[in-house]
């Protein structure tokens, strides 16, 4: 009877020893479960703010650009022209660099060089150049660059009287966004090239 009582009494300390470690177990797993349920959420929740701050910076950069000289009725004009820029759109996606064989020179390097980073991040080919043709009397060859240039006398456009270089997005459907001058707002500048820009095309 003893013996039995105590091999009972062994197997009953062995179930309750089990059963400890499977509580163990299950706590730990929760413990593991809850962080990685709070972690993701921190993660997803970054993510929202994050595409929340590029919706804010492309508005705002847009809507202070706009007042400066480029008005909507440009974007319309723009989108009614059959000229090749418009075709390089309707292949994809790709951001324009504008500007005049008079624009300052060092501004003009200051962006090439904000546009070479920028084209380790979404490649070169979605980035193109309009100037005019007179390339020889510019300070910086586009093509040197490694950049695709469409050479312009004229577009006919209204923006061509605006003397600032400045860039834009023209997409598939011929929508104007991301109008910048970055000479005028540069303390949008990091903003621009870092993380609106690389934002719509990595996810396009």
């Amino acid at each position: 009877m003893f013996n039995l009582t105590k091999k009972s009494i062994g197997w009953f300390l062995v179930i309750v020893l089990l059963v400890a470690l499977n509580i163990y177990w299950v706590s730990k797993y929760k413990v593991i479960e809850n962080k990685s349920s709070e972690l993701q959420g921190t993660v997803i929740t970054q993510s929202q703010s994050y595409t929340n701050e590029i919706d804010f910076l492309n508005r705002y950069i847009e809507s202070i650009t706009l007042k400066s000289k480029l008005s909507l009725e440009t974007k319309r004009e723009l989108a009614k022209k059959d000229i090749e820029l418009i075709k390089q759109a309707e292949a994809g996606s790709k951001l324009f660099f504008f500007y005049k064989k008079d624009a300052c020179g060092a501004c003009l390097a200051k962006i090439y060089q904000d546009l070479s980073i920028l084209s380790d991040n979404i490649g070169a080919d979605k980035i193109l150049i309009l100037t005019t043709l007179d390339l020889e009397t510019n300070l910086i060859d586009p093509k040197k660059e490694g950049f695709e240039v469409l050479p312009i006398d004229t577009l006919g456009l209204k923006f061509e009287e605006f003397n600032q270089p400045f860039l834009f997005v023209l997409d598939e459907s011929l929508g104007v966004h991301f109008l910048y001058a970055p000479e005028l707002f540069d303390n949008f500048r990091n903003e621009y090239f870092t993380k609106v820009l690389p934002e719509y095309f990595n996810n396009m």
